[in-house]
């Protein structure tokens, strides 16, 4: 019986030990190493979409209001633009692929992506991506 005690107690303080030595996971880290890297899409796309460009029309307010300029963008990359409260693409009309927007300027910080069959007119960047616009990423 005391065999059986003494053993049960090795166990369990052998268990104690090997769960004290293993570092928490759940401690946040405030800087991950591939950080600096992500979301970063480097060359030229022309190549392998010759004939793909996206027009968008940009807007400093919700409702396309204050118009502030015209960026033509191609697949695939990550493209800075001026801090935009709404937007057309392709003059309001559906087309292929996925659009992303982005408040961080490296296709980074609040981000929401839809198909642009059906998010072709973004109306208001504050209640859609939670900030306004500072890059965007289009995907065929």
């Amino acid at each position: 019986m005391v065999n059986i005690l003494l053993t049960t107690a090795v166990l369990i303080a052998s268990k104690l030990v090997a769960g004290a030595s293993i570092p928490d996971t759940q401690t946040n880290i405030s800087k991950r190493q591939d950080d600096d890297n992500r979301n970063i899409c480097y060359g030229d796309n022309k190549k392998q979409y010759p004939n793909k460009f996206l027009n968008i029309e940009m807007f400093a307010q919700r409702s396309r209001i204050n118009r502030i300029g015209f960026k033509t963008i191609n697949p695939n990359r990550c493209y800075v633009m001026p801090t935009t409260g709404s937007c057309l693409l392709n003059g309001g009309t559906p087309g292929e692929g996925t659009i992303m927007f982005c408040t961080g300027t490296n296709c980074d910080g609040y981000c929401r992506a839809q198909p642009r069959q059906v998010w072709y007119t973004p109306g208001d960047m504050q209640k859609d991506i939670g900030g306004l616009a500072n890059s965007v990423y289009w995907t065929i």
